[in-house]
């Protein structure tokens, strides 16, 4: 299962460190299971600005998995990637957190239905879940903090 995780830095050529997706792999590489059957991609932290960058970058064939850490200076680009892996990999389970999207929006889902899931809080402990339900192609639905996209509801 190849996983990508996008944080683009909040400025143009400026170097990103990658806590998201280190704190992200920290916790799935603690159960065996998942350090086994997760391929962790080269996170997006600094070499992708725009969507051709990514396009330039990524195959979204080869993304099983998309976390995207959206914040107010990358939740822009973090969605045209998401669209784009979406559009061109229908497969691709795509996972959103930080303070964007908001997941208090009743209409989030019909603006951004790429998106699958939104996680509420810190992600850790869910993602690991969600990756593990993934995996054995499980539903979420007993994971606490999620809120899942069930056709634009």
């Amino acid at each position: 299962m190849n996983v990508l995780i996008s944080q683009p830095p909040m400025y143009r050529g400026s170097t990103w460190l990658p806590y998201v997706y280190g704190s992200l792999r920290t916790v799935a590489d603690q159960d065996p299971e998942l350090r086994d059957s997760c391929k962790w991609l080269e996170p997006i932290f600094n070499q992708v600005e725009t969507l051709q960058d990514f396009k330039d970058k990524y195959d979204p064939k080869d993304i099983d998995v998309l976390g995207i850490s959206c914040y107010e200076w990358n939740h822009v680009i973090n969605f045209e990637i998401a669209e784009y892996v979406k559009k061109h990999n229908s497969d691709c389970l795509v996972v959103a957190g930080g303070p964007q999207p908001s997941w208090r929006d009743g209409e989030i889902f019909v603006k951004h239905p790429f998106i699958d899931i939104i996680v509420k809080g810190d992600g850790e402990i869910p993602f690991n879940s969600i990756l593990k339900n993934h995996l054995h192609n499980k539903p979420n639905d007993l994971v606490p903090g999620l809120i899942e996209n069930d056709e634009g509801r």
